[in-house]
């Protein structure tokens, strides 16, 4: 199901108040696709859309002078609507992207509302209270298995609002004594089942106390019904149900839900909530302006007057003292038969309160499947005093004395306190009392006695049945005799301990004919129309059209294989050049020693120095074969003497060669960077040049490298002084932290020399930038002439910037820090690996499984080309299963395989890769060595019988890419099957596993189980920092043509107009909930937090001087230290958020000043020319109004491509559609208009001329 943001002008309203077409008002979207099919429904919505759309202009503002407690029903009902429409709407998993484990409150009578609304529950007749009490239980226990932390709070203002709208008013009693018998039976036997769900019970939701539970536990959110109604679900098609709620209920619900909205507590639905597999589906209710909910305009509830039961505390005591060992049931049932007979019966009902004892007596000894009975309307009169009862029983349970005296959980067994069909059913004559039964029937009857004169008639009192005896079980009503089929398995008898059933032994050794007949495979097991052997030769007509086919099918992959190596060539800068992957050679494959114990892991996988030219590597080589030399001169000596000269005189030669090749090399770079010198703007220049780099052949970047990047540091000079001629200094500060990333990055390239190194140590002095990684001597280096004059030195003044090296770092050099933790030259990848990431080798070479858990960005895709490499080396039959979520993500995995790897094979047939899916499949699947798939087709592949011994056995390996996908609802059963099917080591890659211990345990148990010993390899830190804003789109817009691209250089928006900064720490606006775990701090967010936190220190909250950034931090910084400095500045914030003394609040207020600043641009027009009519149109909150807007401020900044999420599939649909035609609009209006057009008027009519000639 999909869920739009609604504005306050798209709001509908929906009479029959029902799910169908989600808005504020009713909390549910249909699906998109739904829509066609109820067209009719779709337009009177509309009408009704429109209607309300003016009556919600014409009354946006309730009159504040209205009286509130004495307004009627119509004007409360238009009120609470009106403000209820303004509230925002998305539909989510709550549990796994909304919650996770934070604490909410689950409203108990909404959940009472939603229970009790089941069709299958029998209130009207009957009281089925056992019933309600499992639909409780179900529900909560769904809540639980989906690791939900809650709350559950009852108010005893709301107590009417519990019944459903199918519930007759006579009939209340009976759910407010199920509502009384289920907070009791929750109170008390739920604290030892699951001591974290608390139940709570209130007198408001505006009481003192409840004010103080929130302040003392901050739930995240609260769970309410709205009144809506639910719906009926046929496929993708809704169907509504035509109740509706009370409007008073309806409008006390929502106000219960503004009020809560307006304190800053979002509101999630219980109606229209679905339990998908792991998920829970509901619609989220918030606002981003709490405070435009008008408090006046929500009416405080009043506090509800408690009914009391006279005399309670005497009857118990005497109970307790006279009958103790009735139970709590047992003790209310004998109440309040007491109590009727003190008030008097009349002779028609005498034999009510006798059978009502007789009932309770059945329940200690009737099983459940004996209660299982039709509805009966029972004897005369019996309907009212069963609600009479129900009444009483409430007030009873409701009442102090009796909280007071049972808190024993053994004895609470109220959840059961009435069967309304039992006793209706005993009151029209049935009977089925055992001597067993009877005697308990005395004890309640002496019971009643004990409280009351007036004793039970004796022609009422039950005779036992003659035909039970007392050791028989009595039969009520209608059974059926319930049996299971027998089942033993050595593997699940384990897990089915708790539900062991008796088996019939005789049952296993009945075995037929038919069973002993051998099976036989005719048609493939997944597509049985299939045969697996066709019996008729084909005719000439299915050769052709196998030929054609198979013709067709060779030019579909070729033209596949095409694009993929364009795909390849993109994702490994290769564009313009030929792809040069590896050649793999099987038997390759190099052994590893396991690292040294003393502590130093990465000695055993140190890269070797490589010889400094072919002269020493042949003099080792030579000197590894030769016997020793001996001590002395003679012949020897002479000998070897001539070898070395020779050898030098060839080290000579090879010299030479080099030099003239990398002459060769220089001058070629110097037409291309004269070529490229001819544009006039730095930043094309700059472009260029980084493209060339990307693409030039990679023995010649061993040459000119460290020259093409410090032209890229000439161009961005270049750039950096004319913005300070300009005065620009401070608006394009970002440009120096990437002139400092890329000299960084010159002085490690390859190819340096003595004038480069000076190049870059001028721009370091010129420009004040922090410190640089340390230059080689600069005596050993080569020099050249470069092929372009250095932008420095100059006479531009101000080039330097003003900060020290250290704040200018955490402001603007955050993307750029080293990232690296503890990491380590390894022979085994071509780059420096983390710890974590030489844990993961290793375990690739020990062949264990993996469970690798890490952010993205922070490194986990060498993993599984480790693997492939691993495979590819050992020999030409392993196979290695790649298996991911999409098929987007199959092509892209494909498409690097490419671009990494090539193999030549023996025989025919084989391949490095291929790819199969639903809808295509590319190389031979079963010749491959890596096969990349998605989980429904590695399903088919891993359990095709002709794959059992055969191909099957050949998988070596399987890695499934976006583990976490396991918990989805339409493919986990998928993942799940395929993680068990699994008899080789796997590969688990994740992300956002939500619970990865608790995964890691589960996983490590399946691998165990084949003989397979698992890893788990958990990174918390990622590799890129993600900067937060807050997008506040203008109030009119006018799109002329796409802005010219204003910024360079710059990773931030700053500065970008309708872009406000949000601080992470703003947004804790709850300091009881703490700082979660999970709450990251970019570099400039700790140093704005560090400098807010020293601006509103006090004495008794001092800043310590230990944490400025000149004490707490290198002057070269890099992540590790960042990350350690923003874990005491949470230190020290923790304390503050603890303490309501503290100066947190101007903290907060300070910080969150910027993201709550919510002025709107009132006029946003692109490329517009002075004098010339602009044509805007007003923009609202829908996205598809805004976005174009978005993409117009983005694309100044330089920021796009750019990625748009959004929870409404349908929604993003309709933003692409709006945004193409608004452009297409545009072009339209300015193709035929304009000097670009005349230009173009001009060129055609030249082109005429010279075909005229022609």
């Amino acid at each position: 199901m999909s869920t739009p943001h609604p504005s306050n002008n798209d709001a509908v309203t929906n009479e029959d108040e029902v799910l169908d077409s989600w808005d504020a008002e009713s909390g549910e979207d249909t699906d998109p696709k739904s829509n066609d099919d109820e067209s009719e429904s779709s337009q009177s919505d509309g009408a009704e859309s429109d209607a309300d759309a003016e009556e919600s202009d014409a009354s946006s503002e309730v009159d504040s002078d209205v009286d509130l407690e004495n307004e009627d029903d119509e004007a409360k009902e238009k009120r609470v609507t009106l403000t209820y429409k303004k509230l925002l709407s998305r539909r989510v998993d709550l549990i796994g992207d909304y919650a996770g484990s934070e604490l909410f409150l689950l409203d108990g009578d909404s959940m009472l509302l939603r229970c009790f609304d089941d069709k299958n529950l029998d209130f009207s007749t009957g009281l089925q209270q056992l019933h309600a009490v499992y639909t409780v239980e179900y529900f909560l226990h769904a809540l639980v298995q989906r690791k939900a932390n809650f709350h559950i709070a009852f108010f005893e203002s709301n107590r009417q609002l519990c019944l459903p709208p199918s519930a007759d008013k006579t009939n209340a009693p009976k759910y407010f004594l199920a509502r009384a018998a289920i907070i009791r039976h929750l109170q008390i036997n739920l604290r030892k089942a699951h001591p974290t769900v608390k139940v709570h019970v209130f007198p408001t939701y505006k009481s003192d106390e409840f004010a103080n539970y929130l302040h003392a536990t901050s739930p995240y959110f609260l769970m309410a019904h709205d009144g809506a109604s639910a719906i009926n679900r046929k496929g993708k098609i809704m169907t509504s149900d035509k109740g509706s709620m009370q409007k008073g209920n309806r409008s006390a619900l929502r106000e219960m839900i503004m009020s809560f909205i307006s304190r800053g507590y979002n509101v999630a639905l219980v109606n229209g909530l679905e339990w998908r597999d792991t998920k829970v589906m509901t619609m989220v209710l918030e606002t981003r302006d709490r405070y435009a909910l008008r408090q006046g305009a929500l009416v405080k509830p009043k506090h509800p007057n408690k009914s009391t039961f006279a005399n309670l505390e005497e009857d118990l005591a005497t109970l307790h003292e006279k009958s103790p060992n009735l139970t709590e049931r047992e003790t209310l049932v004998v109440i309040a038969v007491a109590d009727q007979m003190k008030e008097g019966i009349s002779p028609e009902t005498a034999h009510l309160p006798c059978d009502l004892l007789l009932h309770t007596a059945l329940l200690k000894y009737l099983p459940l499947a004996s209660r299982r009975l039709e509805a009966s309307k029972g004897a005369k009169g019996a309907q009212d005093f069963l609600v009479a009862t129900a009444g009483l029983l409430e007030v009873i349970l409701q009442s102090d004395a009796w909280y007071d005296a049972f808190n024993d959980p053994r004895r609470c067994d109220v959840s059961d306190a009435i069967d309304g069909r039992l006793f209706l059913q005993l009151t029209s004559g049935a009977s089925a009392a055992t001597t067993e039964v009877l005697n308990h029937f005395k004890t309640l009857c002496e019971a009643v006695r004990h409280l009351t004169i007036a004793g039970l008639l004796k022609d009422t009192l039950p005779a036992p049945s003659a035909e039970r005896t007392s050791g028989a079980a009595p039969q009520v009503g209608p059974t059926s005799d319930l049996r299971v089929l027998p089942f033993s398995n050595p593997v699940f008898d384990k897990h089915m301990e708790s539900v062991r059933l008796e088996i019939s032994e005789i049952a296993g050794e009945e075995q037929s004919q038919a069973s002993h007949k051998i099976f036989r495979e005719v048609t493939h097991w997944h597509n049985y129309k299939r045969p697996l052997v066709k019996k008729v030769a084909p005719t000439p007509q299915e050769e052709k059209k196998a030929a054609k086919d198979a013709f067709w099918a060779a030019k579909r992959e070729q033209k596949f294989m095409a694009e993929m190596a364009t795909y390849a060539a993109s994702l490994t800068n290769s564009i313009g050049r030929s792809l040069d992957p590896e050649t793999i050679i099987a038997g390759t494959a190099k052994s590893f020693a396991a690292p040294a114990e003393n502590g130093d892991k990465t000695k055993s996988h140190v890269k070797k120095s490589a010889a400094s030219s072919p002269a020493d590597s042949d003099a080792s080589d030579s000197a590894a074969k030769r016997k020793p030399a001996p001590q002395k001169g003679g012949k020897n000596a002479k000998q070897n003497a001539g070898k070395q000269a020779m050898l030098q005189n060839i080290a000579a030669e090879r010299a030479k060669k080099d030099e003239a090749a990398g002459n060769k090399v220089a001058g070629a770079w110097a037409l291309v960077c004269k070529n490229i010198e001819v544009e006039s703007d730095p930043r094309a220049r700059f472009r260029k040049a980084k493209d060339y780099l990307a693409t030039v052949r990679k023995e010649w970047k061993e040459v000119v490298e460290a020259e093409v990047r410090l032209y890229m540091l000439h161009c961005l000079v270049q750039f950096w002084l004319e913005a300070c001629r300009q005065k620009e200094q401070q608006r394009r500060i970002e440009l120096v932290a990437l002139i400092w990333d890329v000299a960084r990055a010159v002085m490690k390239s390859d190819g340096l020399t003595k004038t480069i190194v000076g190049c870059v140590e001028m721009t370091s002095k010129a420009l004040n930038l922090p410190p640089m990684p340390p230059a080689p001597a600069v005596d050993g280096l080569p020099d050249r002439k470069l092929a372009f004059k250095f932008a420095l030195p100059t006479k531009v003044e101000s080039t330097a910037i003003k900060e020290s090296a250290t704040d200018f770092q955490l402001l603007h050099c955050g993307p750029y820090l080293e990232r690296s933790f503890d990491s380590a030259p390894d022979s085994r990848v071509e780059f420096n690996p983390d710890g974590w990431q030489r844990r993961v080798l290793d375990g690739i070479d020990a062949n264990k499984s993996l469970f690798v858990v890490a952010p993205t960005s922070a490194g986990k895709t060498f993993i599984s080309f480790y693997a492939m490499r691993k495979i590819l080396e050992a020999d030409d039959d392993g196979v290695l299963i790649y298996i991911a979520p999409t098929k987007a993500l199959v092509n892209q995995i494909a498409a690097e395989i490419q671009a990494r790897f090539s193999k030549n094979f023996k025989y025919g047939g084989r391949s490095v890769w291929a790819i199969h899916t639903r809808d295509y499949r590319i190389n031979n699947v079963l010749g491959a060595q890596v096969i990349v798939t998605v989980p429904h087709v590695a399903q088919i592949l891993l359990m095709a019988p002709g794959n059992a011994n055969g191909w099957s056995t050949r998988v070596k390996r399987i890695i499934f890419d976006e583990v976490h996908s396991i918990g989805q609802a339409e493919d986990g059963v998928v993942w799940e099957q395929l993680l068990l099917l699994a008899n080789c080591p796997i590969i688990a890659l994740s992300a956002t596993v939500g619970n990865p211990e608790e995964f890691s345990g589960w996983l490590e148990s399946t691998q165990n189980a084949i003989g397979n010993e698992l890893t788990t390899v958990h990174h918390p830190h990622r590799y890129s920092d993600l900067r937060k804003y807050f997008y506040v789109p203008p109030q009119q817009f006018a799109f002329n043509a796409l802005p010219p691209k204003a910024a360079f250089g710059t990773l931030g928006l700053e500065g970008l107009i309708g872009f406000n900064y949000v601080h992470p720490v703003g947004a804790l606006v709850d300091r009881s909930r703490g700082i979660p775990e999970d709450l990251a701090l970019e570099p400039r967010d700790c140093f704005f937090l560090y400098h807010a936190m020293k601006r509103h220190q006090t004495d008794a909250y001092p800043m310590p001087t230990s944490l400025s950034p000149a004490n707490a931090l290198p002057k070269e910084l890099r992540k590790k230290e960042i990350l350690q400095w923003e874990k005491d500045l949470k230190g020290v914030l923790r304390g503050w958020m603890a303490d309501n003394a503290s100066p947190y609040a101007g903290l907060l207020k300070e910080l969150e000043a910027e993201f709550r600043n919510d002025s709107r641009e009132k006029l946003q027009a692109t490329n517009a020319t002075e004098g010339a009519a602009v044509t805007a149109y007003e923009v609202t909150e829908d996205p598809s109004r805004s976005t174009l807007p978005l993409l117009c401020r983005l694309h100044e900044q330089d920021a796009l491509p750019a990625i748009l999420f959004n929870y409404d599939r349908h929604q993003c649909e309709t933003i692409c559609e709006t945004v193409l035609n608004q452009l297409r609009d545009s072009e339209s209006e300015h193709r035929k208009s304009g000097p670009k057009w005349e230009k173009t008027l001009e060129k055609w009519e030249q082109w005429k001329k010279i075909q005229l000639k022609e």
